[in-house]
């Protein structure tokens, strides 16, 4: 009666947790969560094959085990540049690269700023406004509290 009462009075519900007995017919026996047997009760026959039955078998705990000498064996080739991490720094090639591509990007926003608009670009047409990050931002939080709202009605 105290997890009735707990539950009752908003806590939580311990009931759910506990495993589920049933009769010979296969109806669930109210009241029956947890431990039904104690002590030498637990070598009886039938509650000794009940319990068997809930251990994990010996095939089950090789296949797991083959699961983990496999995993074991993946991961060991596994190196930093699995996860992205490439050592292409520490020869200097790509950093030579980045730096020319760089001062390369530099040139060309300083010609476009002395030319204009490079060749293909077309200026904003009159009467549009370019929204700011508030404006953006507020859209945005609108469209997500739409959706959510679509979810709920």
């Amino acid at each position: 009666m105290w997890e009735v009462q707990l539950r009752n009075l908003g806590g939580p519900n311990y009931m759910r947790f506990g495993p589920k007995t049933y009769d010979e017919d296969g109806r669930e026996v109210p009241g029956s969560r947890g431990y039904k047997y104690f002590g030498r009760a637990r070598e009886l026959p039938g509650v000794k094959e009940l319990f068997d039955e809930l251990k994990p078998s010996k095939k089950a705990a090789e296949g797991k085990d083959e699961e983990r000498r496999l995993r074991a064996e993946m991961r060991r080739n596994v190196d930093a540049d699995y996860y992205g991490f490439n050592r292409d720094e520490d020869d200097g090639v790509l950093l030579a690269y980045e730096r020319a591509k760089e001062a390369e990007s530099f040139r060309n926003v300083e010609r476009a700023g002395e030319e204009g608009a490079p060749e293909g670009w077309t200026p904003i047409p009159d009467g549009w406004v370019v929204p700011g990050l508030d404006e953006v931002t507020e859209f945005l939080v609108e469209r997500r509290k739409s959706r959510l709202l679509q979810r709920l009605g």
